[in-house]
């Protein structure tokens, strides 16, 4: 039995109504969609904006190469054990640059029973720095972004007995060289 007010109203009967019907629900579900997704759009395209495209010429071309042929690229891009002077100055040259100073340090190679196959030598330091939290910080951030062959192992901090002394750290570093 259909409702009196269908039967009064001028709405259309029939497959003609439900088309109707059905035309008005999609443009309502439509406008709902736009009006809800507008937000993240606009968050999207900021975020397009500033995004940095990936180098994919790049990694089509090593995703070409053979795995020796990688591989041999991958420990091409360490330094030389000749090289490690200038490693270490550069590590430096990032501390200071950070304001951190470096009181003392210890350093050796680590040598591994199957180091015989290996390419790479893992050379240790522990080095014992002096500065705030955001200088230490940052320089263990500069070192490792701008680095790429110094990992970090470990950090410990510790303050003076006098509240007003600067903060120490040790900082474990391991440098990956080509032997």
């Amino acid at each position: 039995m259909k409702a009196a007010w269908l039967r009064r109203s001028a709405w259309p009967r029939g497959a003609a109504g439900l088309a109707l019907a059905g035309a008005l629900l999609a443009v309502a579900a439509l406008a709902a969609e736009w009006w809800l997704t507008a937000p993240l759009r606009a968050q999207r395209e900021a975020l397009e904006a500033v995004a940095v495209p990936a180098p994919r010429a790049a990694a089509t071309r090593a995703a070409l190469a053979s795995p020796a042929t990688q591989l041999q690229q991958f420990h091409a891009a360490f330094p030389r054990m000749d090289e490690l002077p200038e490693a270490l100055a550069s590590l430096d040259a990032v501390a200071r640059r950070a304001g951190v100073a470096l009181r003392s340090g210890e350093y050796r190679i680590e040598q591994r029973a199957d180091a015989a196959n290996g390419r790479l030598t893992r050379y240790r330091i522990v080095l014992r720095s002096a500065g705030d939290y955001a200088q230490i910080r940052g320089f263990i951030g500069v070192a490792l972004e701008q680095l790429h062959f110094v990992g970090l192992d470990d950090v410990q901090f510790r303050r003076g007995a006098d509240a007003g002394s600067a903060l120490e750290a040790d900082v474990r570093l391991s440098l990956y060289l080509q032997r």
